[in-house]
């Protein structure tokens, strides 16, 4: 994801919101982040000439599927 830190932030959290909800799971790889602001040509190569990466977020399907999520307490709604 790149572009300034506020809005690829944003991007990036709501492209794993959609991976989530589509069933991928998402890994923010802040080491090919770092890789890809530094090298010449890892810039050259994924065409970076001006922008910087704000994170990369690897997405794919789990190799693990949980069969329990964290227990929550229900959710209290009022109507008006």
């Amino acid at each position: 994801v790149c572009g300034d830190s506020v809005n690829g932030g944003l991007a990036a959290e709501n492209m794993a919101f959609m991976a989530e909800a589509h069933g991928l799971g998402g890994l923010y790889s802040g080491v090919f982040t770092t890789c890809a602001n530094h090298n010449r040509k890892i810039r050259k190569v994924m065409g970076l000439t001006k922008k910087n990466v704000v994170t990369t977020l690897v997405i794919g399907y789990p190799a693990v599927k949980y069969q329990r999520t964290v227990r929550r307490e229900p959710a209290k709604v009022r109507t008006l």
